[in-house]
């Protein structure tokens, strides 16, 4: 399944800029491949994921803020990325792009759980913003 995956995309990354029918079944072919890895990846390592590991709870967690994440990212997204922009042109590396991308994600995640937290605290705001109603 990975050499499938793998090798639609070197395919795409070596063809024409124009999209011909045969390119963009390949193109559909390699987006559901790339989620049926992701489905396999948690399913063979489901150990890891469960409430009793570090890992599962943080993504447990930040699974049930999902939507306090997607209502509050807007907030903290970077506004001016020109700089770093203009960097990664002059000194192209893929390796550093993704580690700047996912610091700046888990920054950004960090930044709305923190948020979340915060607004949590009072029952009227909680239940204003986010329509977090308290257990009685």
């Amino acid at each position: 399944m990975p050499t499938v995956f793998f090798g639609v995309i070197i395919y795409k990354l070596h063809e024409s800029q124009e999209m011909s029918s045969v390119l963009s079944i390949l193109y559909l072919l390699s987006r559901i491949v790339g989620v049926i890895l992701v489905f396999i990846f948690f399913m063979k390592n489901e150990n890891l994921f469960t409430q009793e590991t570090r890992l599962g709870r943080a993504l447990q967690y930040v699974g049930r803020r999902t939507l306090d994440i997607y209502l509050l990212h807007y907030f903290f997204l970077p506004r001016n990325l020109e700089p770093i922009a203009n960097f990664f042109n002059t000194y192209q590396n893929p390796s550093l792009e993704l580690f700047v991308s996912l610091l700046l994600s888990i920054m950004v995640v960090y930044l709305c759980l923190l948020m979340s937290k915060i607004i949590r605290l009072s029952p009227v705001l909680a239940d204003w913003l986010l329509g977090v109603k308290k257990k009685a």
